[in-house]
This record gives C-alpha cells, structure tokens and sequence, in this order.
C-alpha cells in the first residue's frame, strides 16, 4: 500500500501479512506510518495505491463486512461526553448487533470502571478504558489497536497485556501500535518495523531479542540501519 497525503508520502509501499491468532506489534518513531497503517486497516482511510485487505474484503470500499468482525481503538479516542459509559456502551452494541450486557459489565469491572459516570467527567485513563470496552466487548476476530494503554496506570496496562493474551489464546488477531517497548515485547510475537513510511523488517520478538539485549536495542538497531 501507498498512502499519500497531498505531497507527504505517509505510506510507501508497505507489504504486510498479519496471520491469524497472533499478536502483531507496530513499532517506529512519530511519521513512521504506524496511524496511517491502521487508519487503512480500520477502513477509515483510502490507500494512493493497492488496498488494505481484511478477511478477504477490502477495508474501504467492503467496510460492512469487516465492521462487526473488527474491534479498533484510535490513538486519538474521543467519545460523547454528555453519555454516560453504559449509555455510550450500549450504543455502540446494538451497532455491533446486541452485545451481552453481562459482557459489558464484566470488562467494566475487569479494569474498575464506573459505567454510571458521564464520560465528559472520567479521568484520561478512564476514558480510555471505555475505548477498550468498545473494542473488545463483541469479542471481534481483529483488534487494531493505537497506543490502547495510553492514559491508563500500570495495574491497568499489565490487566490489559493480560487480556491481549487472552484473546490471541482465543484464536484472535491483535495488531498492535505502541511506543512502550516493554508493552510489545510482553504480549507480541511479531514486530514490524516501520520507518518514513517504509517497512524495514518484520521478525519475531524472540529473533530480534536474539540479536541484541532486549527489543529496544535490536528497535534501535535496525532503526540506525545497523540491522
């Protein structure tokens, strides 16, 4: 795929294969194209060139039938503040076509959320825990994920890593966006690396820690060209 934005080439021919039941993580600096990957992944967003294929469909002109079999979460979420979690929530399950409420409230008390409270008065993290919960409440085959602990504090990030997991158990798919290293190396098994809009190598986590200390050391490696 390639991806143009006026002048900027934001994506410039990327060719990626993310199996399925694994855990994929997207590393690379701000510019690299990590958004703009999974903004044409998500449908949101139209490739320059080629396409972004998603169960056999293609994202942007086939969204309906990827839309149910996806969870994504934006690296900018923001949602109607006036709503209530439960209400926002609700919404969004009967697009998803009806989603238990015990499964909602369930995950709400997995990361300690209180679905009562407008979501305009909810702390940074807790915002961001409603993105989670709308990404993952219909348990969908994708998660496309952008920077998804952002905001939250380290008893919540390491229950998400947790639930990542349980989800590629599962036989799911997680592509996952992050600048925290150490959150990549714990729950991906695949890492893609991105730089100017280019793919500079996809390996698994344990063949890049292979080559260097740890995953930033090899990241950092490949990022200078010494890889």
């Amino acid at each position: 795929m390639t991806k143009r934005f006026g002048h900027r080439t934001a994506l410039d021919g990327l060719d990626l294969d993310v199996p399925a039941g694994m855990i994929l993580g997207c590393l690379g600096p701000n510019g690299a194209g990590k958004t703009t990957t999974i903004r044409l992944l998500a449908g949101l967003i139209r490739p320059t060139s080629g396409s972004a294929m998603v169960f056999g469909f293609d994202a942007a002109d086939q969204y309906d039938a990827i839309q149910r079999r996806i969870g994504y979460l934006p690296g900018d979420f923001v949602a109607y503040p006036d709503l209530t979690g439960r209400q926002y929530l609700s919404y969004f399950a009967h697009l998803y076509g009806g989603v238990e409420r015990k499964r909602i409230e369930l995950l709400a008390k997995r990361f300690d959320l209180d679905l009562a409270v407008r979501i305009g008065a909810l702390s940074r993290g807790n915002r961001q825990k409603v993105g989670i919960l709308q990404a993952f409440m219909h348990e969908p085959e994708l998660l496309i994920l952008d920077e998804p602990t952002a905001g939250l504090d380290p008893l919540m990030q390491r229950e998400f890593r947790t639930l990542l997991r349980e989800t590629r158990d599962a036989g799911r798919t997680v592509f996952l966006s992050s600048h925290v290293m150490s959150e990549v190396e714990a729950v991906a098994d695949t890492v893609a690396i991105l730089r100017a809009g280019q793919l500079v190598t996809t390996q698994s986590v344990q063949d890049l820690k292979d080559r260097a200390a740890d995953l930033e050391a090899a990241f950092l490696d490949y990022y200078s060209g010494q890889g």
